[in-house]
């Protein structure tokens, strides 16, 4: 009787935990993010280069009209040298550089909203100096105290360096890499070390870190410091070139933000990256110079090629 009183007992059903709101909006932002990288794949598929086309027959069937200034969407690299510059004397075009955005550091209780406890981890990834004062700015704010322990892995020697103004430089803790991607994750997986690592960052980075970590089982969270504004710009110093060139959907997003009326103006637009790409045809404004492709893995590469057959 016993036994066949358990057998027909009916279990009630558990009772749904209830889902965190932060958590809920981080998977819905995540979910926006796919499937905006699947809809730029796609693109890139359209727009890509074949081994059986040339770049300007790719994007462009007619002959462009002269080249005479270039704006680049971005701050002015440090150190006199640039490729840019050869390919303006070689060209016989202005090259100019201009950030379309800048980023705004947030409020500790902006920061509190996420729900991270930076001394859950013992690794801390900073891009930049900019970051590192804002992150150190945040935990002094928040009175936290990070460990003596802590690890930071940074992308240049500089910013390493730099750390100094905020902890006690000790090699063993301290890693850099060679400023460009490939050289900072070989870095990261030559002194990887089972750490939970935590990577400040703006609410609209670039996704090519987080996925790497990603692909290769690191444990991470992005903290979220900086918030990616607008810059003000003026149409006088902005509009008077002849090409544009845009690496992130942000530049684009403060380009239509400060001047409605830019798709009137005979203006030609480049960008590098299928997420950028994007958001420029996603606002009906037409690509003259797209990269990375077969043919240009590079903007650098991209531009000449562009300028090679307008300015002959």
């Amino acid at each position: 009787k016993t036994v066949a009183k358990k057998t027909t007992e009916k279990k009630s059903p558990a009772k749904a935990e209830p889902i965190d709101p932060i958590l809920a909006e981080k998977i819905r932002k995540a979910e926006i993010r796919r499937n905006k990288i699947q809809r730029s794949k796609e693109l890139m598929k359209h727009i890509s280069f074949d081994e059986s086309k040339t770049f300007n027959q790719a994007v462009q069937v007619e002959k462009p009209a002269k080249v005479k200034s270039v704006l680049l969407a971005q701050a002015k690299p440090e150190g006199d040298k640039s490729p840019y510059a050869d390919l303006a004397v070689k060209y016989g075009v202005v090259v100019d550089y201009k950030p379309f955005i800048h980023l705004e550091g947030i409020e500790t209780r902006e920061f509190r909203r996420q729900r991270i406890n930076p001394m859950d981890y013992q690794a801390v990834i900073f891009s930049s100096r900019g970051v590192v004062d804002t992150f150190f700015k945040l935990m002094n704010e928040m009175r936290i105290k990070l460990s003596e322990n802590m690890r930071y892995y940074c992308m240049t020697e500089a910013i390493a360096l730099y750390l100094q103004k905020y902890i006690m430089f000790r090699k063993r803790k301290v890693f850099y890499g060679d400023g460009t991607f490939k050289g900072f994750v070989q870095t990261l997986l030559h002194y990887r070390d089972n750490e939970r690592y935590l990577i400040p960052c703006a609410d609209n980075h670039k996704r090519d870190l987080p996925e790497f970590l990603t692909k290769s089982k690191f444990d991470f969270s992005e903290a979220i410091i900086f918030n990616t504004v607008p810059a003000e710009l003026k149409e006088k110093e902005i509009l008077k070139y002849d090409l544009i060139l845009f690496f992130s959907p942000s530049g684009v997003h403060s380009l239509l933000h400060n001047f409605k009326n830019v798709r009137a103006k005979k203006i030609r637009f480049g960008t590098f990256g299928p997420v950028t790409a994007q958001a420029m045809l996603d606002n009906n404004l037409k690509l003259d110079v797209v990269a990375p492709v077969s043919e240009a893995p590079s903007m650098l590469m991209a531009l000449e090629l562009y300028l090679k057959k307008a300015n002959k």
